[in-house]
């Protein structure tokens, strides 16, 4: 299962002017994550900031997070699927700005019936998530080959009678590292893995007294010394 650690990146913005046809006003959209990481099930926050200096109205706001499968094998293929959609009434009319934060939280349980949709594990299973984002280190690389997957968030500005306004916002989606247990120290008579089986050290047992024989005391034999006494005859 992948998953991803160290300091996260920088949060994703992304702004956009559109202009219209005789008409030398135009409308900005300013768009921002709260950060660029999110894990499986964790809402995602959305701020939108509108400055309509054109004569044009904003009829509603559509927030959608997309899913983007690219398929790289002997041909290449790229497959788009919405995992979560958002949709406001909420009106920007002329030379007026407008800010709002939308959350939504892209989950596998409302996606069930789409095709095309890249999953950690097998549908049946109850633990499988929506797939994880692939991260590639070398992006230059244009050999790799398997399943990429990445997300992105798009907000859609509907105007009236100008056209729509668009940006998009990429993502990472992934889960967290699993909480490695502390090491234990092994106890007397255990080992680690790989690591010689330790034989644990006894002293030597110790012999009764009535056992014990006593010890014997050598005697250093005296030496014959030399007498001047004579013999009678």
């Amino acid at each position: 299962m992948p998953f991803i650690s160290g300091s996260p990146g920088p949060q994703p913005m992304v702004e956009t002017t559109r202009s219209f046809l005789m008409s030398d006003r135009s409308l900005h959209l300013e768009a921002s994550l709260d950060k660029e990481l999110y894990y499986h099930g964790e809402p995602i926050s959305v701020n939108v900031h509108v400055t309509n200096n054109s004569t044009k109205t904003v009829k509603r706001v559509k927030i959608s997070v997309r899913q983007y499968a690219d398929i790289c094998l002997f041909s290449t293929a790229q497959y788009k699927c919405p995992v979560a959609q958002l949709e406001a009434d909420d009106q920007v009319s002329s030379s007026s700005t407008f800010c709002k934060v939308y959350t939504l939280t892209p989950t596998l349980d409302k996606n069930r019936e789409k095709r095309g949709l890249a999953l950690d594990g097998k549908l049946k299973h109850e633990d499988t998530n929506l797939a994880s984002s692939t991260i590639v280190k070398d992006v230059t690389n244009k050999e790799v080959l398997g399943i990429l997957v990445s997300y992105r968030v798009k907000v859609k500005l509907v105007v009236s009678r100008g056209g729509d306004v668009s940006v998009e916002l990429p993502f990472i989606l992934m889960h967290p590292k699993p909480v490695e247990p502390p090491a234990s120290r092994p106890q007397s008579g255990e080992t680690r893995p790989g690591e010689p089986p330790l034989f644990p050290w006894r002293p030597p047992p110790l012999t009764p007294p009535s056992l014990l024989q006593p010890c014997r005391t050598r005697t250093r034999p005296s030496t014959p010394t030399s007498s001047s006494s004579t013999q009678s005859e």
